[in-house]
């Protein structure tokens, strides 16, 4: 009998094996860490597995190695298939992209000037874009990465961002 996926939640995709030792490179859609975390794929929810490396190739992908997987053709049947990993398993600190939709956002030098509040995640392979709904301001695209992003907090339900005036129309 399949245990309820809401307690797991999907943190990106598996997209296809890397060398031939059954690594496997990966799209996130998290900043959460994988080293040693159980995770499973949605197709194969029975089985779990454990990441035992992870190294990140740039800003959403990492190619990773996990337990009983140790060849080309065992990695080839765990392509294209959401990574789900418990949410328990998450720190505070971490988040999943899709949990930004609604956060308020905010400059980072006037951490009281509210610029407007995310409305959706246009999900790109590198990076992805954030859509700013604004009252004070014109709506406007931003990338979701460390050059325009200051801090994230999901607690308060807040997002600082730099150099974003660049991207008003």
């Amino acid at each position: 009998m399949k245990e309820n996926l809401k307690l797991w939640v999907c943190v990106g995709k598996s997209l296809k094996p890397h060398g031939l030792k059954g690594h496997l490179k990966i799209f996130l859609e998290t900043n959460c860490e994988l080293l040693n975390k159980k995770i499973k794929l949605e197709e194969d929810s029975e089985i779990e597995y454990i990441i035992k490396d992870a190294k990140k190739v740039s800003n959403n992908i990492s190619i990773i190695s996990l337990s009983g997987i140790n060849s080309i053709e065992k990695a080839e049947n765990l392509s294209n298939k959401n990574i789900l990993i418990k949410r328990e398993d998450l720190s505070k600190e971490e988040y999943i992209i899709e949990e930004l939709i609604d956060l308020e956002v905010f400059d980072y030098i006037d951490k009281n000037l509210l610029i407007g509040q995310i409305k959706s995640i246009e999900n790109l392979p590198s990076p992805p874009v954030l859509n700013i709904k604004s009252k004070e301001f014109n709506d406007f695209l931003i990338p979701f990465n460390e050059q325009y992003i200051d801090k994230i907090d999901i607690l308060q339900k807040k997002i600082f961002l730099k150099d974003w005036s660049l991207f008003l129309l």
